[in-house]
C-alpha cells in the first residue's frame, strides 16, 4: 500500500510543478498591462519601466548557474518552494511601493524567485515522472511561459479596468503562493546532496561553460528575446498612449 501511494504522488507531481511554473510566469507578465498605471501613479520614466520589465531576465542571466549549484546543495524541491515564497514576498511588497526604487527591489526579489522555480522545474519533472508520462510532462512544461503570458496579459487588462494596480499585485502574490501546499504534499522529497553533489555540479557547469554550443544557443535566444520582450512588454503602454481602451 505504501508503494502504491508513493507511485500516485510521484505520478501526479509534474502537474503541480507545471502549475508552479505558470504561477511564476504570471509574476513576469502581470507587469505589462499595469505599466501605464504605474507610470502615472509612481511617475516612472520609460527607462525605469524598461528596467522593471527586464530585471527578471537580468536575474536569469546572472544567477542561473548559481541557482543550479544551490539546487545541488539544498535540493530542487526546496529551491522551488523557496522560489514561490520569494515570488509571494516580492509581489506583496511591490504592492506597497511608493516610488520606482522599492518597486525595482521587489521585482529583483521576484526575479530570484522566478529563477528558483524555472531552473529546478525540469529536473524535478525528470526525477518524479514515469518514463511513459515524461514526454507529456515536459511538453506541458514547455508551454508554461506561453500560458502565463496569455493569462497575465488578458487577465491583467480586464482586472485593471476595475481595481488599482496594487490590488492586482497583492492578488498575484496570493496566486504565487497557491501551489506551495501542493508542492510540499505531492512532489517527492529531495535526496541527500552535500559536497559530492556540489563538486559534480561544478564539474558539469565548467564543462558546459567551456563548450561553444550553449553560448551559441544563448545568443540566438537573446536576439529573439530582445525584440519580443520589448514589443510585447510595451504593447499595452503603446495602445494606451494611442488612445485605445483596455476593453
Amino acid at each position: 500500500m505504501a508503494l502504491k501511494t508513493h507511485a500516485t504522488v510521484t505520478g501526479s507531481s509534474w502537474i503541480v510543478i507545471v502549475s508552479a511554473g505558470v504561477a511564476a510566469g504570471l509574476q513576469v507578465w502581470k507587469l505589462p498591462p499595469a505599466l501605464p498605471y504605474l507610470r502615472h501613479d509612481l511617475s516612472l520614466t520609460l527607462v525605469q519601466a524598461g528596467t522593471l520589465l527586464g530585471i527578471i531576465q537580468l536575474a536569469g542571466m546572472l544567477g542561473g548557474l548559481a541557482i543550479s549549484l544551490l539546487a545541488e546543495l539544498i535540493g530542487e524541491r526546496r529551491c522551488l518552494s523557496g522560489g514561490l515564497v520569494l515570488l509571494f514576498l516580492g509581489s506583496a511588497g511591490g504592492g506597497f511601493a511608493w516610488s520606482a526604487g522599492p518597486l525595482l527591489v521587489s521585482r529583483a526579489v521576484e526575479g530570484a524567485g522566478f529563477m528558483l522555480v524555472v531552473v529546478t522545474g525540469p529536473g524535478l519533472i525528470r526525477r518524479s515522472t514515469s518514463p511513459g508520462r515524461f514526454a507529456t510532462a515536459m511538453g506541458f512544461w514547455g508551454a508554461y511561459q506561453g500560458i502565463s503570458t496569455f493569462a497575465g496579459l488578458i487577465t491583467g487588462a480586464l482586472v485593471l479596468q476595475v481595481v488599482p494596480w496594487r490590488v492586482w499585485w497583492w492578488a498575484m502574490a496570493v496566486f504565487a503562493l497557491a501551489p506551495l501546499p501542493w508542492v510540499l504534499a505531492r512532489v517527492p522529497r529531495d535526496d541527500a546532496g552535500g559536497a559530492r553533489g556540489v563538486a559534480a555540479a561544478l564539474t558539469r557547469i565548467g564543462r558546459t561553460v567551456r563548450a561553444p554550443g550553449p553560448w551559441t544557443a544563448g545568443l540566438v535566444f537573446a536576439c529573439y528575446t530582445l525584440q519580443w520582450m520589448a514589443v510585447v512588454g510595451f504593447l499595452p503602454t503603446i495602445y494606451r498612449d494611442s488612445g485605445m481602451a483596455g476593453i
